[in-house]
């Protein structure tokens, strides 16, 4: 028989024939597992309860709850401490997200917690499949919390958890670093730490202080007081809100021997060391595991989601009748029609509450033409054979800021097709002599679809903003602008990347664009409100006539009418947002800008492109202001903002944090 010696509060097992009684009292009753595990059966799914042998799943459930193993039952490593089978795993079943989000709605649940197995020979190590989870659960009104991989350190796969909105965000350290080679073979515990740093800061970012880190701890290992405080004090640094801590048992001989049971007062003691070193929410004892309780543990601060409380109701009815009424009225109708003026007024209110009667220039290079892409719709894409490619070098650039300096602007917006010359590397040797030579400017770059290190890079360099228009949130209508390489998801990806670094973001939309229905814009102002962004880009859609849809047909009235109720819309649904009045309004009515800043913009995008250039840079036809000297164009958009009783202020024209 083995024995048990009582040392500093805990037991120490030096044999393995019974356990202690905290341990020993607690049976799983196979019976009260086998509702649940035929409902798994049936839809075909995995919980880490059975597949890990966790000792509490006949309490989960029986309560009806699980958490769920995405992406297999087959682990691409092998922990010491797990029991889930170590292999090659089978490739991603792609209606697990649906099916999942479908069980987790039969069982009546408000809360689902989603794990996965490790996937390394994923690119994204399954990244991808956790946000489609996560959206299809959410989508039945259920929160969600996430435990997750270390996805080998890739920020971008991160990023795109993160970015889906989980309530909490879970990523277990396991045990202290000293004991990773025999614990976590595969893992590193900064890689570990980093990620939870990370996710932190994005999701602070996107989502505010409802956002919400957590990790765990195996006690039991072999590890030392000395030893879990400086984890404690880790985890604290990197702004962990909850943490779990278990007793380890081993699941079966083959994973590691329990070096120590520790006691249920050991447990308490330990908890307020973890507190003491500054986390928030402990929760301490032999049976707790990173899951147990998760619902109960997340509803003590339940998430409020302040993104998506401001909004209207009724936002096709009203796209419905401006199509209907104003389809060929003038604007001064518009403004004055009874459904539509308490819009405008309140459109008006806001922007005078945030910004007063400011309006907030940036000057605009456009830098190269040369593009990658083959948007439908532009008139750079890269199968237009007809324009003259150009390409400034970075002394051009740095001239036009200096010019542009001189001329009052204090935010300088660097624009391009996606020429892959400006790597990186030039483009942050750009955005550092910028500030080094203007400190007091803005920097904004609008240069397309990048990497997360890439975005990461050029704000490290000084970049303040990011413009990436997503041009529509309807994933078919994306695909009738779009060639098929091209994607929408990638797409607000990148605009949640962006947000998550730090970026001051603008999205943006095209007004009656080839196929777009009111839905679609429906589905517009639903993400704007959703995403919160700093800056909006709301233009009329004008066709260039190399490209598919230069015979498109061109309602310059309607545009105009519906592009100014867009404008309204936006700053109801984002109050504090910053609003171009755009040069494309400007091209289809002579007074377009002074009627975008009377719906509620605020600003104005002056071009400081060289003469040269600009005339090469038409993404539409007929494109105002190509032939204006930069100091001619200051003067006129100084006597067009006054012409509506607003001014221009002399700043960088930073968003303003709502009260």
């Amino acid at each position: 028989m083995g024995r048990f010696s009582k040392s500093a509060g805990r037991e120490v097992l030096e044999g393995h024939e019974r356990l202690p009684e905290w341990i020993a009292k607690e049976r799983i009753k196979l019976s009260e597992l086998h509702v649940m595990k035929q409902g798994l059966r049936e839809s075909r799914l995995h919980t880490v309860c059975e597949d890990a042998c966790c000792p509490n799943r006949a309490h989960c459930f029986q309560r009806g709850t699980a958490t769920f193993l995405l992406l297999g039952n087959t682990c691409t490593r092998e922990c010491g401490f797990c029991a889930i089978k170590h292999g090659n795993p089978q490739p991603p079943d792609y209606n697990e997200p649906h099916e999942t989000a479908e069980y987790v709605a039969a069982l009546g649940l408000k809360f689902a917690v989603l794990t996965s197995v490790t996937r390394d020979d994923l690119a994204d190590g399954g990244a991808a499949h956790f946000a489609a989870t996560i959206h299809a659960i959410k989508e039945k009104g259920v929160d969600v919390e996430v435990l997750v991989p270390d996805f080998q350190g890739n920020l971008d796969s991160v990023a795109r958890v993160v970015s889906a909105g989980p309530t909490v965000f879970n990523h277990n350290l396991e045990t202290v670093p000293d004991l990773y080679t025999r614990v976590r073979p595969g893992a590193e515990y900064k890689r570990s730490l980093e990620i939870l740093s990370e996710a932190k800061r994005m999701g602070r970012a996107c989502f505010g202080s409802d956002f919400r880190t957590k990790s765990g701890l195996m006690l039991g290992l072999g590890e030392t007081e000395e030893q879990l405080t400086k984890v404690f004090s880790d985890l604290s640094m990197v702004g962990v809100d909850i943490l779990t801590l278990g007793q380890y048992l081993r699941p079966s001989r083959r994973q590691l021997p329990v070096y120590e049971y520790v006691h249920p007062d050991r447990f308490e003691e330990l908890a307020e060391l973890a507190k003491a070193q500054g986390i928030q929410t402990v929760y301490s004892g032999p049976f707790v595991r990173s899951s147990f309780n998760a619902e109960e543990i997340a509803r003590q601060r339940s998430v409020t989601k302040n993104y998506l409380r401001h909004g209207l109701m009724g936002d096709a009815e009203i796209i419905e009748y401006v199509k209907e009424t104003h389809s060929r009225t003038k604007p001064d109708e518009l403004f004055n029609d009874a459904n539509l003026k308490p819009l405008f007024e309140d459109s008006d209110k806001l922007r005078r509450k945030y910004y007063g009667n400011y309006v907030y220039l940036r000057g605009l290079i456009e830098f190269s033409n040369i593009c990658k892409n083959d948007c439908y719709y532009c008139g750079i894409r890269k199968s237009n054979t007809q324009t003259k490619r150009y390409r400034m070098t970075v002394d051009e650039i740095l001239d036009c800021c200096e010019r542009g300096y001189a001329l009052d602007y204090r935010t300088l917006v660097l624009q391009s097709g996606e020429d892959g010359f400006f790597t990186d590397e030039v483009m942050c040797d750009i955005i550092c002599g910028i500030k080094r030579k203007f400190p007091d400017c803005a920097v904004t770059l609008s240069l397309g679809e990048r990497s997360y290190n890439s975005y990461k890079l050029l704000r490290d360099a000084g970049a303040d903003r990011y413009l990436l228009r997503h041009e529509t949130a309807s994933p078919s209508h994306y695909n009738q602008l779009h060639p098929r390489e091209m994607s929408l998801e990638n797409r607000k990806q990148c605009l949640w990347n962006l947000k998550s670094l730090g970026y001051q973001v603008g999205c943006g939309i095209m007004v009656c664009s080839p196929f777009q229905t009111s839905d679609n814009l429906k589905e517009d102002l639903q993400f704007i409100r959703e995403l919160q962004p700093q800056m909006v880009g709301i233009g009329p859609f004008i066709p260039h006539a190399q490209t598919p849809f230069a015979s498109e047909p061109d309602n310059k009235t309607l545009k105009l009418n519906l592009t100014l109720v867009l404008l309204a819309l936006v700053r109801i649904a984002v109050p504090n947002v910053l609003l171009p009045a755009t040069t494309a309004l400007g091209t289809i009515h002579p007074l377009g800008r002074e009627l975008g800043l009377k719906a509620g913009a605020n600003v104005v995008m002056p071009i400081l492109t060289p003469r040269g250039a600009r005339e090469n840079y038409v993404l539409y036809d007929g494109k105002i202001c190509i032939d204006d000297e930069a100091e001619e164009c200051r003067r006129c958009l100084a006597k067009r903002v006054e012409s509506v009783g607003l001014e221009i202020k002399i700043d960088r024209g930073d968003y303003k944090n709502a009260e």
